[in-house]
């Protein structure tokens, strides 16, 4: 699993996973590793269309990661889901708790919205 920012033009930032969403725990990878501290305080889109698997370890990362944002003050919306990513996701009810979009302009409305 690989992060690649996109583009950040103050307003928010976008990042591309790249790779299976499979970590052995879900305290593996986190973001600010790769991506500093102040990733969290964000508005952030996440997009997953490179992540066509995820385990349940995965699951729990993206958990992990959707609580540092709102603990944070910042905001993360995922969007461009792989039909397997969301089916686990529906299958573990993670659709109702984590904010996901079709595409990358659905999320940045949602993004915005949720920071007013």
């Amino acid at each position: 699993m690989e992060f690649k920012i996109v583009s950040d033009d103050g307003s928010i930032t976008r990042i591309d996973i790249v790779g299976d969403l499979s970590p052995d725990r879900p305290e593996a990878f986190p973001l600010h590793e790769s991506l500093g501290d102040a990733i969290y305080a964000k508005r952030v889109l996440l997009n997953l269309e490179g992540s066509p698997f995820i385990n349940s370890p995965g699951l729990g990362w993206l958990l992990m990661n959707h609580r540092k944002f709102r603990e944070a003050g910042g905001h993360c919306v995922m969007h461009s889901v792989p039909p397997a990513v969301l089916q686990a996701m529906k299958l573990m009810q993670l659709d109702r708790r984590l904010p996901l979009a079709n595409d990358a302009t659905e999320a940045a409305v949602k993004v915005m919205e949720a920071a007013k």
